[in-house]
């Protein structure tokens, strides 16, 4: 067993009869995780180059990403590969919209940037053409875009990671003030 088959056999079920195999290379994830890590680490890279500031809008857009994986999470839509994939995709952009929320206002501060709206339609472009990229080098690519493929989805599990303890750490951090204003104010 590799060490990525290792690293996602940690998160995902990796059943062989839903996971690409580009080139006859089986990936170490699901279809579905594919698109996940996938598109997770897409948009992990554009919010780091794009700095985009979340709009109503961006938000919205981000929520509904994240809710369209009910009927393709619990089955309710016929589904095979491609629409697996994609679906992962989708949620993985959704996910990480709202998980770089707290960090990235917590990066932008003190900028003073207004936004510009050629960023949101480069990230749009953007996402796009990697989740053909991704969905293309899994059903036609061959060993090289199994390998590639396999660690764009680490970027993009490492990303997920990191953002999800840095908003740990922010909440932790503003309890523990708040505690502290508290325990002041009780004091005589």
């Amino acid at each position: 067993m590799s060490f990525l088959d290792q690293v996602f056999a940690l998160v995902c079920g990796q059943e062989p009869s839903h996971s690409w195999a580009p080139g006859g290379n089986l990936l170490p994830i699901c279809q579905r995780c594919t698109g996940l890590y996938a598109g997770a680490a897409i948009a992990a890279a554009l919010q780091l180059i794009l700095r985009l500031q979340p709009r109503s809008a961006y938000l919205w857009f981000h929520g509904l990403l994240l809710l369209q994986m009910v009927p393709f999470g619990f089955h309710l839509v016929p589904q095979g590969p491609v629409l697996r994939t994609f679906s992962g995709q989708l949620f993985g952009l959704g996910v990480m919209a709202y998980l770089w929320l707290v960090p990235g206002s917590w990066l932008a501060r003190g900028t003073g940037r207004k936004p510009e709206p050629w960023k949101a339609c480069l990230y749009g472009v953007s996402a796009g053409a990697g989740s053909f990229l991704v969905l293309a080098g899994s059903a036609w690519g061959g060993p090289l875009a199994a390998v590639i493929i396999s660690w764009i989805g680490l970027a993009g599990l490492a990303a997920l990671v990191v953002l999800i303890l840095a908003n740990l750490a922010f909440f932790l951090s503003s309890a523990w003030a708040w505690a502290r204003r508290v325990g002041q104010r009780a004091m005589p």
